[in-house]
Formats: structure tokens, C-alpha cells, sequence
């Protein structure tokens, strides 16, 4: 049996406040709940700024189990520049595209530090892209200046390491709807809950299935993409796993854990 570890971020609370979100704290919190019932030891995090942000991506990466199956989730806005992939924290104001790197998360340099770790298997779900970043340049009188000025809507397409999946929530270069059938959950969200949890199911055909839900349900307006290095069949869940009763305690959203354990489920 591997060690199956998971960290999943949640972003509602962005300044400046036309870019606040309703879902991905759900998402988030929705996301971990589901793993936790299937084994995963989660970690689940919301309304993080960039040190936390930074802190909280850092420790996960450090508790990583050589053989385990790692799953990184991330509902929020996601942006690219200059090629790059990038997730953002709480106060997107002041990021442009001229101070990016230092001032959000390189999507990239956070797989492959996971990578490194010698994982069996690295999933790496980003649900974001939800706005169109202002196109005109910065108002360099203005205190706020424009967040995220200079990026693009949407993710570049991104290199797998090996053994690993890196899925989109929707196409390259595009924007993804946080619309839903319940009203609580984004619309890749929402079916990758009702999903993740199907025992016997290997993870890749459960992420078809996914998309396909994804793709019919937005009249293919919203079409997730996934880039996959895995040359195995692998199961997130046995029929034992699946019927393991939820505990009371994980019914609700926990509270931010800043200690990561490494131990084998």
C-alpha cells in the first residue's frame, strides 16, 4: 500500500475585490473532505497570502513520501506571463507581469520540487483561470497600479515530469467557468467530486470522465486539458477504502494546519 498525500488551496478573499471569488474555498474544502474518506492524508488551506502561500507549499513539498501518490489541488486565479504558469495569492494587487515571479507561485518550480521528492505518482489539479487580467498597461499614478497588468487569461501548456499528471480545468490559453449544478462547487470541481471517489477506477480514466462531464455541460465552452507522463494503471481506491466511514470531524472544513506529518495510510 502507498503513502497517499494531498494539499488542496482554496482563494476567495483576492484584492483588489473585483477579483474576489464565491467557490474555490468549497472546492477546496469539498475536495479534501472526499480524499480523506479514500485514505489521502490532507492538508487544506484557504485565503492564503504569498508568504503562506510560499510556507504552506514548501512544507508540503518537504513531508512528500518517496513512493507516494501525491495530489496537489489549487482553486483560485491562475495567470501566465512570458510563457510561465502562475498561481496567485490573496492580494493580487501590484502583481504585473514586470514583478511576477517574485510576487505569486511559478506553477512549475512547484512540480518539479514535488518531482524531486521521488514520488510514485504526482497529481496536480489547477481549477483556475477564472478572470481575463486588464490589458491596457499600469496606471503608474494609481496607489493599486492594476493587478496581474501585463499577464494573459489562461495557463501555457507545461512540461510533465516524469510519473506525473498536470490537469487544466479548462483549454490552454483559455478561462475556466466557476458555474455549477449546485451552486457551491466550480463546474470542473463538481465533477471531479462526483468522481474521485469510484473505487477500482484508475486515476486517468476517472480524469476523462471528468472532462467529458466538464466539456458536455458548458456546450464545449469549457474544455479541460491533461498532460500526462504516467505509464501505469493506478487506482486512488480499492472497494475497502471506499466503504471506510467518514469521521464527524471531517464533515466540515478544518482549520488551517501550518505542521505536515509524513505517515504512510
Amino acid at each position: 500500500m502507498f503513502a497517499k498525500q494531498a494539499l488542496s488551496i482554496g482563494i476567495n478573499a483576492y484584492l483588489p475585490r473585483r477579483l474576489a471569488l464565491r467557490p474555490c474555498i468549497n472546492d477546496a474544502s469539498d475536495l479534501s473532505n472526499s480524499l480523506r474518506t479514500i485514505g489521502f492524508q490532507v492538508h487544506c488551506e484557504t485565503d492564503l497570502d504569498l508568504n503562506s502561500m510560499k510556507s504552506i507549499t514548501h512544507q508540503f513539498v518537504n513531508s512528500i513520501q518517496p513512493g507516494a501518490v501525491v495530489l496537489f489541488y489549487f482553486s483560485g486565479h491562475g495567470v501566465q506571463s512570458d510563457g510561465k504558469n502562475y498561481l496567485i495569492p490573496t492580494n493580487a494587487v501590484g502583481i504585473s507581469a514586470d514583478n511576477i515571479q517574485s510576487t505569486a507561485i511559478d506553477a512549475q518550480k512547484l512540480i518539479n520540487a514535488m518531482s524531486a521528492k521521488n514520488p510514485r505518482l504526482i497529481i496536480c489539479i489547477l481549477d483556475c483561470c477564472r478572470t481575463v487580467p486588464p490589458t491596457d498597461p499600469l496606471d503608474g499614478k494609481s496607489p493599486l497600479k492594476r493587478a496581474l497588468a501585463g499577464t494573459r487569461a489562461g495557463f501555457a501548456p507545461m512540461q510533465t515530469p516524469p510519473s506525473t499528471i498536470i490537469v487544466y480545468a479548462c483549454a490552454a490559453d483559455d478561462t475556466a467557468s466557476p458555474r455549477s449544478k449546485n451552486g457551491r462547487n466550480s463546474l470542473y470541481t463538481y465533477h471531479l467530486l462526483h468522481y474521485i471517489r469510484k473505487p477500482n477506477v484508475d486515476i486517468e480514466t476517472i480524469l476523462r470522465r471528468v472532462a467529458a462531464d466538464v466539456q458536455r455541460d458548458s456546450n464545449n465552452e469549457q474544455i479541460p486539458y491533461r498532460y500526462s507522463s504516467c505509464n501505469e494503471v493506478i487506482c486512488l481506491v480499492s472497494n475497502q477504502g471506499y466503504n471506510a466511514p467518514v469521521p464527524p470531524q471531517y464533515m466540515r472544513a478544518r482549520p488551517i494546519v501550518r505542521k505536515f506529518l509524513s505517515t504512510n495510510t
